[in-house]
């Protein structure tokens, strides 16, 4: 943890406005204060949130009729059990009893018929030792920071759960315990260090929701096309180098993130998720994509920044329903003549990337809402921005522009035109040049 505030020090001095010129041992030295006083703010802000709690805990136990009560948050204050009076809020709906010492939940809280929403998170860290009563009426659980490699035993006679929270613990496989819970939709269990040795995906089957993100997975874990109910899938923040053909079979997915791995090429067999809606693929090493996205029909989010593009098929323009586009941060000089046929397209980032010109099929775009060419290599802008009559955000920073040029004359009027419009315009690089009326 040290070295890595260390590493930051350049940043920070930069920005505070410290000479770059110190000495190592100096160096070194503002590097711990700049710790002391992260860690200050961190304690400061700890003593803040017990003090209010504190407060709210006198609150609900001042109040002459505890039934009015429909929800309590005891975060932050060390409580070993569950206070009296809880149990006496018959029309509870939502206990939050995270950041506390409490290692067991009793059966008592059965009783509170209202009760949907329980949140455990960080009691018992690092011990895993907490116990939970069954219960009958929870449908959302939370137990993140708990140190659990298992699953509390009575968790699985959570009849009625539906979504539950397991980031920041020990486990190695998602909990077996979940598929006898029938009801349950959702998994999150992100930053677990899991290896899917144990999983048996066929008993997860009616899972929606699986989350697993930041829990260094280098590979698509084999076995989980058996998750036919998938809806959203996502593996952020990994290590994974190629998406598996048995992602193909999870033909019910709306969502799927690969954010932030480390994806070189993808499967035809991705393009067999007909249903899906969203895909995240930010952050990877993708130099092209298949000429067959096309087939990705119901496509409306399509998120492809900060890979290594430097071209897009031509049949890109056949994805009717394609809303958000965002290409921003690759190497693309030109877009194909079929960009056109995007008519529902709204959002458009192409910024950071090598085009000289603004490519004209833009201007067939008639839905357009936001669109950023910044940060590219553009010399003139066309005076057909005003005919979007749509568009609430235009950013063309940090470009080139030549004001000499005869086809940037237009630019103040044009600028002028949209700001009256109601639209935001980020021309930053020409605000001192252009008068804007």
């Amino acid at each position: 943890m040290r070295n890595y505030y260390i590493s930051l020090l350049p940043v920070f001095l930069a920005l505070t406005g410290f000479s770059q010129q110190l000495t190592t041992k100096v160096y070194y030295r503002d590097s711990l204060e700049f710790i002391r006083h992260r860690d200050s703010l961190q304690h400061a802000r700890e003593i803040s949130y017990r003090e209010k709690a504190r407060e709210k805990l006198a609150n609900y136990e001042s109040m002459a009729d505890w039934s009015q009560i429909t929800s309590v948050d005891l975060s932050y204050l060390d409580l070993e059990t569950i206070p009296g009076f809880v149990f006496a809020c018959t029309n509870l709906k939502r206990l939050e009893l995270d950041h506390n010492n409490i290692k067991k939940i009793p059966r008592r809280l059965n009783k509170l018929d209202s009760l949907k929403y329980l949140d455990l998170s960080y009691n018992q860290r690092g011990t895993g030792t907490l116990s939970i009563g069954r219960n009958k009426n929870i449908i959302k659980l939370y137990l993140h920071g708990n140190g659990l490699s298992k699953l509390p035993r009575s968790t699985r006679r959570f009849r009625q759960l539906t979504d539950i929270v397991l980031d920041r613990n020990n486990f190695t496989d998602i909990p077996s315990g979940l598929k006898k819970i029938r009801k349950l939709k959702r998994i999150d269990i992100n930053e677990n260090p899991l290896t899917f040795h144990k999983t048996d995906f066929s008993k997860l089957a009616h899972i929606e929701t699986l989350k697993m993100i930041k829990c260094n997975i280098e590979e698509v874990p084999t076995g989980i096309g058996k998750m036919k109910a998938l809806r959203d899938l996502n593996f952020s923040n990994n290590r994974i180098s190629a998406i598996s053909d048995e992602t193909g079979q999870l033909q019910n997915l709306i969502k799927l993130s690969f954010y932030a791995n480390r994806l070189k090429s993808l499967p035809s067999s991705i393009l067999q998720l007909s249903n899906l809606e969203e895909i995240d693929l930010y952050y990877n090493q993708l130099e092209t994509i298949p000429d067959n996205v096309h087939e990705l029909s119901r496509l409306e989010v399509l998120f492809l920044a900060n890979n290594n593009l430097y071209t897009l098929p031509e049949t890109i323009g056949q994805l009717p329903n394609l809303k958000k586009l965002y290409i921003h941060h690759n190497r693309l000089s030109y877009l194909p003549e079929s960009f056109g046929q995007l008519s529902g397209l709204e959002v458009l980032h192409i910024q950071n990337n090598y085009f000289m010109d603004v490519p004209g099929v833009i201007f067939q775009l008639k839905n357009l809402e936001d669109l950023d060419i910044s940060a590219n290599d553009i010399t003139s802008l066309p005076h057909h921005f005003t005919t979007f009559t749509k568009l609430k955000y235009l950013f063309f920073q940090n470009n080139p522009i030549d004001l000499t040029l005869a086809e940037n004359d237009h630019l103040s009027l044009t600028i002028s035109t949209l700001k009256q419009r109601g639209a935001i315009v980020r021309y930053n690089t020409l605000e001192q040049s252009l008068t804007i009326e």
